[in-house]
């Protein structure tokens, strides 16, 4: 239930900002990058033994795809011409 309510908050936020046509990731990256934390949280628990685990290494994966993209976007150039 604490998920859901989670995740329609951040429905909602997209669905706000959808209609912003000054769209910058500062306005929704803090709230994507804590409400990915708080539902992380939420999916620890002793009965799950290796959720732990698994959230280190979602969390390892996620970084490396971030690292790749703005590797990419600092190396590439934006145009090519």
């Amino acid at each position: 239930r604490h998920a859901s309510v989670v995740i329609s908050a951040l429905l909602a936020l997209f669905a706000v900002q959808c209609g912003n046509s000054q769209v910058w990731g500062r306005y929704f990256d803090p709230a994507i990058l804590v409400s990915l934390a708080w539902l992380v949280a939420m999916g620890l628990g002793p009965r799950r033994p290796h959720s732990a685990a698994r959230a280190v290494i979602g969390a390892a994966l996620l970084a490396g795809a971030q690292g790749a993209v703005s590797a990419a976007n600092y190396l590439l150039p934006a145009f090519r011409g």
